[in-house]
């Protein structure tokens, strides 16, 4: 199994789902799709050592409709929004420390 693999078999293990890689926007409302990342990130972060990783260091990467929850994700720690961004997890960490996206849709003012 190689680190992607290890990846998504994370996710899933942490979703507890097969067969989603993240909460689709015509299927649930928003922001859920917002708040499942981060509880991701919650977890990740309490399971970092188990899989060798660095909880002060996560980075969210996706790309076109991942990669525009990846920067939503990477913009919204701001303890104003935690109420509704984070309901139940409030004083959780979500914060990432960086964010690479891929033909994201980052404009959404245009036509």
């Amino acid at each position: 199994m190689g680190a992607l693999d290890d990846l998504q078999a994370i996710y899933m293990t942490m979703l507890g789902k097969a067969g989603e890689s993240y909460l689709l926007g015509g299927e649930h409302a928003f922001p859920d799709n917002l708040v499942d990342l981060k509880r991701c990130v919650v977890w990740l972060r309490a399971n970092a050592a188990r899989y060798h990783g660095d909880a002060s260091f996560v980075v969210a990467s996706g790309g076109s409709a991942g990669g525009h929850l990846a920067a939503l994700l990477a913009l919204t720690d701001d303890a104003a929004l935690r109420a509704a961004l984070q309901p139940g997890f409030e004083r959780d960490a979500t914060a990432v420390q960086a964010c690479v996206t891929f033909y994201a849709p980052l404009d959404m003012g245009k036509n």
